[in-house]
């Protein structure tokens, strides 16, 4: 290292503060912020966000393109999934609509 002793020491205290604790999982730095601090390394490698961003992206339009768009009128009957058991799809009546589906 090169630089006075404060910048050595700056650069040590940065190192240790952003290493992940091995009983947390989280550095403790990222526990006092609320975030993850930015080191180097950071602007090296690509972001991780911005990759699952970009690739959820393209899931949605994927499934997007397999979809259609759906209404329904007030007194029509439908189905319903029963999430409590069975019968697994339970007949109903529409009385309100607040949005498309």
């Amino acid at each position: 290292m090169s630089g006075d002793i404060d910048t050595c020491l700056s650069r040590f205290l940065f190192q240790y503060r952003i290493t992940p604790h091995s009983t947390t999982g989280r550095s403790p730095a990222e526990l006092l912020l609320g975030r993850k601090p930015r080191s180097h390394l950071d602007f090296i490698f690509p972001s991780v966000e911005r990759h699952v961003t970009q690739n959820q992206g393209r899931q949605k339009e994927n499934h997007d393109v397999h979809t259609r768009q759906r209404s329904f009128q007030v007194g029509e009957e439908v189905y319903a999934l029963n999430h409590r058991g069975m019968p697994k799809w339970i007949p109903g009546k529409v009385t309100d609509t607040h949005c498309n589906v």
